[in-house]
């Protein structure tokens, strides 16, 4: 396998669901590809978030008093449903669960970002539950600007968080991140005018 898995392809393994042959040649991919490593990751997290909501639903549905069970419920204790049903389904089960997790952070981690995309990391920072990273640019070094972008990619490459400033009173940009972003890689990018002034790794755990 030369080039990155399709997301296809580890949903069926994180499904335990991908043909034996298959299965080798992505675990042989995935011991040298750390991007797919991390989009392995992030389909664990949402296989995992969608089992723990089909079980919270159905222990809604027998908490004080005794219901018909939903649609929903029927579907998801299926064997097998056409691709579309399925979807459908854990959709609907995922975003039950996430909307508690939508709420805004509890508490914010000042992290300066000081080095550039390279063989060494900018920073690196743990963060408590429900904490989120408030950042630091350094603006000394950039001629005077009147407005700013700065957006925040995962390991992958999609953008995760974006946001327009303006130009602060100082040389300091301080961009606090309005959610919590899981823990892993990521890279800071600072634009002004639509130009890519820096790139700025930083790894979250």
């Amino acid at each position: 396998m030369t080039n990155h898995a399709l997301d296809e392809v580890l949903e069926l393994y994180v499904l335990h669901k991908l043909p034996p042959d298959q299965t080798e040649t992505l675990e042989e991919h995935l011991l040298v590809c750390e991007s797919c490593q991390d989009r392995l990751l992030e389909h664990e997290r949402y296989v995992k978030a969608t089992k723990i909501a089909a079980a919270r639903l159905k222990s809604e549905q027998k908490g004080t008093h005794r219901v018909s069970r939903t649609p929903i419920l029927r579907w998801l204790d299926a064997p097998a449903r056409p691709g579309w049903a399925a979807a459908a389904a854990l959709a609907f089960a995922l975003a039950v669960w996430l909307i508690p997790l939508s709420r805004p952070p509890e508490s914010y981690r000042d992290i300066p970002l000081s080095l550039t995309r390279g063989p060494e990391l900018g920073a690196v920072a743990a963060l408590e539950s429900r904490q989120a990273p408030r950042l630091h640019l350094n603006l000394a070094e950039f001629p005077p600007r009147s407005s700013y972008t700065v957006e925040i990619a995962n390991a992958a490459g999609a953008t995760v968080f974006s946001v327009n400033t303006s130009a602060p009173q100082s040389a300091e940009l301080v961009v606090p991140v309005d959610k919590v972003l899981p823990k892993g890689m990521y890279w800071v990018r600072l634009y002004s005018g639509g130009e890519l002034l820096r790139e700025y790794g930083l790894r979250l755990s």
